[in-house]
């Protein structure tokens, strides 16, 4: 494909549909994001951005889902490429919207724990009887 903004023009030669992900995967990493979730009490900072990150994710694989089904039947043999072309649109934005919530729970899980380590060191001064803050 020559412009991925513009998308398929239904004569692209080699056509290959993105990479799955295998549903064994798909489930190691979402049953523990899963229980998290509901665990008590709720982390404020953390749950509503993992449960978008998580949502996102499930959306994606949602649209490379269709995108391999479509490949795989060769659909594009027969309708000339116009399911190439109704299929990227939603999967560029499914793809955009996966990386913006993977970057703010990248985000989201540094100050997390930046903020255990801070208090972790803060414990282990007042324990020693000083502070770094001198």
């Amino acid at each position: 494909m020559q412009d991925p903004q513009a998308g398929p023009t239904g004569k692209e030669r080699g056509i290959r549909a993105p990479g799955t992900v295998l549903s064994h995967r798909v489930e190691a990493c979402g049953a523990p994001m899963t229980a998290a979730l509901v665990q008590q009490p709720v982390n404020a900072e953390l749950d509503p951005v993992a449960r978008t990150y998580q949502e996102r994710f499930a959306t994606l694989n949602e649209r490379i889902g269709e995108a391999v089904r479509y490949d795989g039947r060769e659909d594009y043999l027969r309708d000339d490429g116009k399911g190439l072309r109704a299929l990227h649109a939603p999967l560029m934005q499914a793809y955009a919207a996966f990386f913006e919530a993977a970057e703010a729970m990248n985000a989201a899980l540094e100050h997390s724990e930046d903020t255990r380590r801070k208090a972790q060191i803060d414990a282990i001064e007042k324990a020693q009887g000083h502070s770094a803050a001198r």
